[in-house]
């Protein structure tokens, strides 16, 4: 659903009311939208640019572009994915620049969160209800997931792809509060959790030992974060953590957790094992507006989180950061019309 626009929506008995999408009606799911698209279901705070044109020119656009900093070596960096809600799109890139090596334009409607194995590419296909997973090269999806909620926004995939968590804005086509789900990598159902702090669950993170993030809002609108430990079924809120309105979730290749701020145009890191304290706080400059989510370079040349990926609705590009120093992008790729997920891929031989 788009939580985008420019204004604050309401909830009432198991709908939405939009205050930029005129007034909702039972049985619909009608969240702020930019340009008053009723039924859009965009986790983006500021909807598709209005300057950013049409289908044709999206595929004419998106090339890597460089800014007035070296660039870094991108050795062991892999490929680059993006996923345009407003052209319903997949997008891949070499991390070195250029324009699209891959392009998925069939079959996909409204996708939003990606996540990456270093073969594997998951798309939370998000009008459809669906995590659809790719092989690149190949454009097919290799395996579709029909999720038990609705509108599934976020995605993550565990350690070699065995575990698969799904975030759901609602768990009914009539949008009541949403869950979180636990997928094997067959696509079997393991668990469904619910958090007591949310009602719209948006987007997903999860570390090398299993344990879990997820943020979004309870009813009245209030973003929060919730964090489940591996093998449990509980919420724990994690109260430190304030935004002004939710994007992604990641954690740090040391355990730490990332959490962007879609109108702060931040992403702080909060210190394992606890996340009461903050390490850093990445301001994301050069002009990008609406960054829905993140993805960390996790190379081998420099080892570690030294970069990452930021897809920005409200701009319509995606950007490469320093990390933690933020500033100005590195690269960025243009002409997308409403980029909301992005996930890197380490190449198969690293």
């Amino acid at each position: 659903m788009r939580l985008s626009g420019y204004g604050l929506f309401a909830l009432a008995t198991g709908f939405v009311l939009s205050a930029c999408s005129g007034s909702g009606s039972p049985g619909t799911a009608n969240l702020p939208s930019a340009h008053g698209s009723a039924g859009s279901q965009s986790v983006s705070r500021h909807g598709a640019p209005s300057s950013r044109g049409n289908l044709a020119a999206a595929f004419a656009g998106g090339a890597i572009l460089r800014h007035h900093q070296a660039i870094p070596d991108r050795t062991g960096h892999g490929s680059v994915y993006v996923s345009d809600y407003g052209a319903n799109v997949l997008y891949g890139y070499a991390a070195t620049g250029g324009s699209p090596t891959y392009i998925v334009s069939g079959g996909i409607s409204g996708p939003q969160g990606l996540a990456a194995t270093k073969t594997n590419v998951y798309v939370a296909n998000t009008n459809d209800s669906q995590i659809l997973v790719f092989t690149p090269p190949s454009t097919s999806p290799t395996s579709t997931i029909s999720v038990s909620g609705e509108y599934p926004a976020g995605v993550a995939v565990g350690k070699r792809g065995a575990q698969i968590w799904v975030s759901n804005i609602c768990s009914v086509p009539s949008c009541t509060a949403g869950n979180l789900e636990e997928y094997s990598s067959s696509g079997t159902l393991l668990q469904t959790v619910t958090c007591s702090d949310l009602y719209r669950y948006y987007f997903v993170g999860v570390d090398k030992k299993g344990d879990v993030a997820v943020d979004g809002e309870d009813e009245s609108g209030i973003p929060h974060v919730d964090l489940v430990r591996a093998g449990s079924s509980s919420c724990t809120p994690l109260t430190s953590i304030g935004l002004q309105f939710p994007g992604g979730v990641q954690f740090t290749t040391s355990g730490d957790l990332a959490v962007d701020d879609q109108l702060a145009l931040t992403i702080t890191t909060w210190t394992a094992p606890n996340f009461t304290s903050s390490s850093s706080t990445t301001t994301l400059g050069g002009g990008i507006s609406d960054p829905v989510t993140f993805a960390f370079v996790k190379s081998d040349v420099p080892k570690g989180d030294k970069y990452l990926w930021t897809a920005n609705a409200g701009s319509g590009d995606a950007d490469e950061f320093a990390y933690p120093a933020g500033g100005s992008p590195i690269l960025d790729v243009t002409g997308i019309i409403e980029p909301i997920g992005v996930a890197v891929q380490k190449p198969a031989t690293t």
